[in-house]
Parts: structure tokens; C-alpha cells; sequence
């Protein structure tokens, strides 16, 4: 697999859920561990361009995978989602920053978001938070 465009190849046992090989073996802390049920969004990250909760899928199954989290979607910020939350200056906790920006970069990248294309995780659970329309930029800006 490859992670952040670094290969990789973790010596852990291959049931282990990625969210625990990308915290704990590569220290990417970015990815937070929320409900362990893949429900919260809080862990997503992006595997060959969907956005995929990191709890729910074993390292054994991503050989070949293309894996970005959170840390991996511009160091610069020159991200689109990155620049339209400093432009709309959207705060959030750390959890939900997670699943909001992977989930919008799959929107930005594809169209569509979701294992099955609804409405994303991020606007049903992240987006129920008073900053609800400065969190929502990233789709109202494509």
C-alpha cells in the first residue's frame, strides 16, 4: 500500500484495522479514532479515491492501495477544501475536521461521495454544528 505517496508495508497483525496501523506504526494522528463502527466519520480517510472510514477495513485487504489521510491532502495548504475553510474560517474539533475534509476532497476529485453515492457522513453528523453553512463550503464551492 501506499500512504501520503510513501509505500508501505506494516508489520502488524493483518487484521488490524487501519486506522490503528496509521496512528500507531506511522504516527499520522490526524486520522482520529471515534466510534470504531465506521458511523462517526471521525477515522476517514481516502482509499483509491473514496472516502472510507479507516476503522472498518483491515490493513490485509489495502495491498496495492492508494491511501491519503488528512496529513497527506497538501502540505501546503494549497488544498481547495483547505483554502475555503481559511477563507470562510471555518473551526471545528479535530474529529470532524477529519471526515468533513475527506470527505469533501472525494466530492472535489469524483462528484460523488459515499461508498454509495449519498449524501456524505460529514452533513449528516459533522455539519450539526452551528458553523452548519461555513462547514459546507467545500460543496458550495465546486
Amino acid at each position: 500500500m501506499t500512504v501520503n505517496g510513501e509505500a508501505l508495508h506494516y508489520k502488524l497483525d493483518p487484521e488490524t484495522p487501519l486506522l490503528w496501523a496509521l496512528r500507531e506504526a506511522s504516527n499520522l494522528t490526524g486520522t482520529k479514532y471515534g466510534c470504531d463502527s465506521g458511523d462517526c466519520g471521525a477515522c476517514t480517510v481516502i482509499i483509491d479515491g473514496r472516502a472510507v472510514p479507516s476503522c472498518s477495513v483491515s490493513i490485509a485487504s489495502l495491498e496495492g492501495a492508494d491511501i491519503t489521510t488528512i496529513e497527506g491532502l497538501s502540505a501546503d495548504r494549497a488544498h481547495p477544501i483547505q483554502q475555503a475553510w481559511a477563507a470562510e474560517q471555518v473551526s471545528q474539533c479535530g474529529a470532524d475536521s477529519v471526515c468533513c475534509w475527506n470527505d469533501r476532497s472525494e466530492y472535489l476529485t469524483s462528484g460523488t461521495v459515499g461508498r454509495d453515492g449519498r449524501e456524505h457522513r460529514a452533513h449528516s453528523y459533522c455539519c450539526k454544528r452551528p458553523f452548519q453553512r461555513r462547514c459546507n463550503v467545500g460543496y458550495s464551492s465546486t
